[in-house]
């Protein structure tokens, strides 16, 4: 019973978690989403049991090492984004490991019905937006009738930006989602998930959703490990070109990122928290993370913490996988961390953290014979 009510949980804030979110056009506390994250992840965790396998030793190792590195970086220790940033990586490294050693393959399709469910809810909010309308607002406004709004509430239909408070969020939200419309039942919906998607106006979030179909219908055509290679490569290209401006200016941020860095953040990072704690501006607006989820994985245990992820990403590579829902979507987010994604974006997280961990005790034996 506690098995399946934590699973339940798991799925409720996979659904739901997107709704409550901020507002980029209303002064509140932009991290209470995220608290709310920690909390639950906190309780779930604790709710599993009965774990059925044990996690590998080099899992165990790399989480060792993160921890380390957490105690060596303390990055001005009094500054709140180092102390909260803190916090939810432990969260998220302890649910993963509870999720991991406990899930069962009986609810996967809850999973992937929850993800469905808040794609379609963001959809929503998304196509409201367009027409001028903001219902999140509107609900807010219920709880905190004090709400000082800044500039425009709702956006343009093209940019819009549902609950994320960034069309570049909701666009890789929706892009990493969009393959768990690809199922028998939910077919009818894909199209909705495709416009909403589109309706983000978000370049990189319809790249990632791309991503996905391509890797899950790439049959035999082309072996994962070459697909990988194939993203890393085109990611490297933009990266050192621009790409006459694809890039959308991270290759300016990533360029004075890259200059703050010393020898020892190169070699173990700078601790988590720091990024944020840089004020770097592009046009005139102060950038709170690192628009990469690699150079997060630099900044926050440098090239050992990024070697280490490689390390891993090349052993699951090398195994090919017979039944590719959860990991098209892991190589859809594998994708989108080239230029948006970070680990600080929980409504994103909790979906990579259940699929990973899916897809990293499943790879041996392939054991998803589900009717999708």
């Amino acid at each position: 019973m506690r098995s399946a009510i934590a699973h339940g949980l798991t799925c409720l804030l996979i659904a739901l978690l997107p709704i409550y979110n901020r507002l980029a056009s209303v002064d509140m506390n932009r991290t209470s989403k995220d608290n709310l994250f920690v909390m639950v992840c906190g309780l779930i965790g604790i709710m599993f049991t009965s774990p059925k396998r044990e996690l590998p030793l080099k899992a165990w190792v790399t989480i060792a090492i993160a921890f380390l590195f957490l105690v060596i970086n303390q990055h001005m220790v009094e500054s709140i984004n180092v102390m909260f940033h803190g916090f939810y990586l432990c969260a998220g490294i302890f649910f993963f490991v509870r999720f991991y050693e406990c899930f069962e393959s009986k609810y996967f399709s809850w999973i992937l019905n929850a993800i469905c469910i808040g794609s379609l809810i963001q959809a929503l909010v998304i196509f409201l937006n367009g027409l001028g309308y903001s219902p999140e607002y509107a609900v807010m406004k219920l709880f905190h009738s004090d709400i000082q709004v800044i500039g425009e509430v709702a956006v343009d239909f093209g940019i819009s930006s549902g609950t994320f408070g960034h069309n570049n969020l909701s666009g890789g939200y929706l892009g990493i989602s969009l393959i768990a419309f690809n199922r028998k039942n939910w077919r009818w919906a894909l199209p909705i998930a495709i416009a909403a998607l589109c309706s983000t106006g978000s370049s990189l979030g319809i790249l990632t959703g791309l991503a996905g179909f391509v890797y899950y219908y790439k049959g035999n055509l082309i072996k994962k490990k070459w697909l990988y290679l194939l993203s890393i490569v085109s990611m490297l290209t933009v990266s050192f070109t621009g790409m006459n401006g694809m890039d959308s200016g991270r290759l300016v941020i990533w360029k004075e990122l890259i200059s703050k860095l010393s020898m020892k953040a190169w070699l173990i990072g700078n601790g988590v928290g720091w990024y944020a704690d840089q004020k770097i501006t592009y046009k005139g607006a102060t950038v709170v993370q690192e628009h990469s989820g690699f150079l997060s994985i630099v900044t926050s245990f440098g090239l050992v913490g990024l070697i280490t992820f490689l390390y891993f990403l090349y052993k699951y590579a090398i195994k090919d996988d017979k039944y590719r829902v959860f990991s098209s979507i892991v190589f859809a987010a594998f994708c989108n961390a080239y230029g948006h994604f970070s680990v600080q974006q929980s409504t994103m997280m909790i979906i990579i953290l259940v699929v990973v961990a899916v897809c990293a005790a499943k790879e041996e034996n392939n054991e998803f014979n589900l009717q999708w």
